[in-house]
């Protein structure tokens, strides 16, 4: 019943609802219902659709060092990875090690991580995935400010 308690809680449910559907906020929704996943506004969220229309998704939340990625062809399962682990099937460390020591996770990645060979990416997709990782990290760097209003806002 709409009476004059209730319009503002109905006016703001229905900007949320519609402000669903709008901008950056629309793509996250769709990507959402695509996958079952349900994204935070301020994580990473690439999308990608490969040679035979399969769709991919990075996944990070800003600062982290990992991300997941969602594959339709793998039916949303979530697969952790790294930068590292997604290079470690396409760079084999020469015999012996890795020149850091012995441990294989040092340089190359975690081995718990999914690598690009047991996600079967080609190589189009890992450099998406790696350039996915690449404009994160430099998302997630601070950046010196002229003053923009939004920032001089929060002072």
């Amino acid at each position: 019943m709409l009476n004059d308690n209730t319009v503002p809680f109905f006016v703001a449910q229905a900007r949320r609802y519609v402000g669903r559907f709008r901008g950056r906020q629309a793509v996250l929704t769709h990507l959402s219902e695509m996958s079952g996943v349900e994204f935070d506004p301020t994580d990473h969220v690439l999308h990608f659709v490969n040679g035979v229309d399969e769709d991919l998704i990075f996944w990070k939340r800003p600062g982290d060092a990992l991300a997941t990625l969602l594959m339709s062809a793998h039916g949303w399962e979530p697969h952790l990875v790294s930068l590292e682990s997604l290079l470690r099937s396409e760079v084999t460390p020469p015999e012996g090690g890795d020149g850091e020591g012995s441990d294989p996770g040092s340089r190359w990645g975690d081995p718990d991580l999914s690598s690009a060979g047991e996600l079967g990416l080609n190589r189009a997709e890992i450099m998406w995935a790696v350039s996915c990782f690449v404009s994160t990290q430099e998302a997630d760097e601070p950046t010196e400010c002229e003053g923009c209003p939004s920032c001089t806002a929060r002072r």
